[in-house]
């Protein structure tokens, strides 16, 4: 239960609103910062089982918990590696090594920037339509939006 109230919660743009109406006095920055504290710390920071984030995403903190054990076991190959930096290699492996080969493929110029990729805006809701099919085959559900510049540049980020 409390897996779905976090997936929808963090979907919807309200998780640290909602955690912040918890404990915070409604400081949204607050609860922001609690919340990047917890995934991002080493393996050693979790909620306590009475903190509120616990008790509201129960199932989210202990699997986080795990996570981290499994990634501190690996990080004697890799000390830089932690949650912030596997998801960032995750994300970058999406987008580098299973999107940008299909959007080439396919006769598209596009650009690599961080987590995003640079296309004209003539191609934009076609590479998002790309980007959602493919991060779907993979199992993931991302949000993927764009922006267009004030040249006409489009940044597609998911």
């Amino acid at each position: 239960m409390s897996t779905a109230r976090f997936q929808s919660e963090a979907r919807r743009g309200v998780i640290y609103d909602k955690l912040a109406s918890l404990i915070f006095g409604n400081d949204r920055d607050a609860a922001k910062a609690e919340i990047i504290l917890w995934l991002f710390s080493g393996a050693g920071y979790n909620p306590k089982r009475d903190s509120a984030l616990y008790k509201r995403y129960e199932d989210v903190v202990k699997w986080v918990k795990q996570v981290k054990k499994i990634l501190k076991m690996k990080k004697g190959e890799d000390q830089k590696l932690n949650l912030a930096v596997y998801l960032q290699r995750f994300e970058a492996d999406l987008m580098i090594n299973h999107i940008y080969p299909i959007a080439k493929e396919k006769g598209y110029v596009l650009f690599s920037k961080h987590d995003s990729f640079l296309v004209p805006a003539s191609d934009a809701q076609a590479i998002q339509k790309l980007m959602i099919e493919v991060l779907r085959n993979k199992g993931v559900v991302m949000n993927v939006r764009y922006k267009v510049d004030a040249l006409g540049s489009t940044q597609q980020a998911a």
